[in-house]
């Protein structure tokens, strides 16, 4: 009797197991994530919470990590168990863009003159849109330089990382700014923040519901730093 191994079965298993292995703890994450996303970029009241453009910009990260890994396999790449490592850094590295253009549009918005909303993002973006775009292309030319390496697990890795991260770039300048610019008309509506279809009739902010903690936590760092005894503990 002879016997013979099924390499493709072996193969498919091994990757699978690689795949869903940490698909409970990536899950985890990007919920904690949502949360955090959601009080950062919403307000204590009904009309201006954003939980579903919190939704829309963790979306547009999953959708960017799927794009890449899609296009680097349609290309041959193969998927490793350190690719599992990838989930998790993209999720820091989109996020992190969903907070520039929101707190850019947020700044614009109460520092500058009264424009229409086209205006508005166009302001926006070109503020936001210079920096997003030159944090990404350093980070997606720093995994293409360390892709020129000789080991084939490593170099793959690089690649599927550089390329998700563009792709996850290229939604959140247009899919999720086109999504931010719905939820600014909503609350312009005075419609509610989770039941759209619902409008708050003669609503007003709350007024510790208006600012932000954070811009004021750091407007007290900065002036505190000037202090020259700050300044010398500092240094």
């Amino acid at each position: 009797m002879t016997s013979y191994v099924n390499i493709q079965r072996q193969f498919f298993d091994a990757f699978v197991g690689q795949t869903f292995k940490d698909a409970d703890k990536l899950g985890g994450g990007y919920i904690l994530v949502f949360l955090y996303v959601n009080v950062m970029l919403s307000k204590l009241n009904f009309v201006e919470q954003r939980i579903w453009l919190s939704v829309i910009g963790i979306l547009s990260v999953v959708m960017g990590m799927i794009l890449g890994y899609g296009l680097c396999s349609l290309f041959g790449l193969f998927y490793s168990a350190a690719h599992t490592v990838i989930p998790f850094l993209l999720l820091g590295i989109g996020i992190d863009n969903i907070f520039v253009i929101t707190q850019t549009f947020n700044t614009l918005e109460t520092t500058s003159t009264p424009l229409p909303l086209a205006e508005r993002f166009g302001q926006t973006m070109k503020h936001a849109g210079v920096a997003v775009s030159v944090t990404t292309f350093t980070d997606v030319i720093a995994f293409f330089v360390g892709s020129n390496t000789l080991l084939p697990g490593l170099e793959s890795f690089c690649i599927y990382a550089a390329v998700a991260i563009f792709c996850i770039y290229a939604l959140q300048v247009t899919h999720f700014v086109a999504w931010f610019s719905l939820d600014v008309r909503r609350q312009n509506a005075h419609r509610d923040g989770c039941l759209c279809c619902y409008t708050h009739k003669n609503f007003k902010s709350y007024d510790f519901s208006k600012g932000s903690l954070l811009n004021k936590a750091f407007a007290y760092i900065g002036v505190l730093i000037t202090k020259k005894a700050v300044q010398a503990v500092i240094l």
